[in-house]
């Protein structure tokens, strides 16, 4: 079988937020270069933040809770989740300059629908699964 190549979820959703937004070849194009570049550095600093709080979790639960350790790790943890918060931030000014206002908000109307009926897939499982009476 001639099998067509197999595109991952996150391409599906991808290409249904494209397809909505009508964009140019060359939008496109910077759009997922600029996807990938996100995802990586977020992946990164979501990485680094975790390892920053497992650090902590292991001093506080020790017998004798070294305060001086604790504060420097707090300060890591906290440097690391505003580096997080600016990613955000830049990544939404880069989206702005790729798509302009009316794009961009098209984009954040989409992403708010997509979140809704994903929160309420996972509500629904919850019901199904008899997790939530």
């Amino acid at each position: 079988m001639q099998g067509r190549k197999r595109v991952s979820s996150r391409e599906q959703v991808a290409q249904r937020i494209f397809k909505n937004l009508n964009l140019t070849d060359a939008q496109n194009e910077q759009l997922r270069s600029l996807m990938a570049k996100y995802r990586e550095q977020m992946k990164l600093l979501r990485n680094e933040l975790q390892k920053q709080r497992r650090v902590l979790m292991d001093i506080i639960s020790s017998a004798e809770i070294d305060v001086e350790k604790a504060d420097k790790i707090i300060d890591a943890i906290v440097d690391a989740q505003r580096k997080l918060l600016e990613q955000k931030v830049k990544h939404s000014r880069d989206l702005l300059n790729i798509l302009g206002k009316e794009d961009f908000l098209k984009l954040q109307k989409l992403h708010k629908i997509q979140k809704q009926a994903r929160a309420n897939r996972v509500n629904r499982n919850k019901y199904k699964k008899g997790g939530v009476k």
